[in-house]
């Protein structure tokens, strides 16, 4: 059963995939550059709210998580740990997210994440390019972005999430505490 946080990106990631039909239903989906640019508008709304739900399931796991890390702390430590992490976090930057999950106990989460037909490295560079295309679109520059390329980061986001959350799930119970039941 996954956790409240992959439930919740569940539903933004269907936000995502709608957007990415929309895209399909004006232009037509298939290869090669559509005319006079057509769905460029979409495809960059596309990965501002991949982007965005990639962060809340970050914030939202890791708040799952440390009560399970932590089973003793009082709700007004668990307030203030998360005043310093998901309250700040505001982009979810490998750096940022590294921190934010070693509050937690856990050293480099991106790394230990493993891919049958991806080396990690190359997933870190598809997140950051991601992440990247996304701060030039938030910031009034209109990269272009191809549906493919939507679809491949929104596959690999769908994976990764399964992935971090069973790694995550992992860590709690490595912690002597009971594993988590998503």
């Amino acid at each position: 059963m996954p956790s409240d946080a992959r439930e919740k990106l569940a539903h933004s990631l269907a936000d995502v995939h709608e957007i990415i039909l929309g895209h399909v239903a004006l232009t037509g989906g298939g290869k090669g550059r559509p005319k006079q640019r057509q769905g460029q508008a979409i495809t960059r709304s596309g990965v501002v709210l991949l982007s965005a739900a990639t962060e809340q399931f970050l914030e939202d796991l890791f708040e799952e998580a440390a009560p399970l890390v932590y089973p003793t702390a009082t709700q007004d430590e668990l307030d203030r740990l998360f005043g310093a992490t998901t309250k700040r976090l505001n982009h979810p930057s490998l750096h940022k997210v590294t921190v934010m999950y070693f509050s937690i106990g856990m050293n480099h989460p991106f790394h230990a994440i493993r891919w049958r037909k991806m080396p990690n490295d190359r997933f870190r560079r598809k997140y950051n390019d991601l992440l990247e295309t996304r701060g030039q679109i938030a910031h009034g520059r209109r990269p272009t972005v191809r549906l493919a390329t939507l679809r491949s980061w929104t596959t690999t986001i769908e994976k990764f999430a399964e992935r971090f959350e069973t790694l995550v799930a992992d860590h709690i119970e490595r912690q002597g505490n009971a594993r988590p039941t998503w």
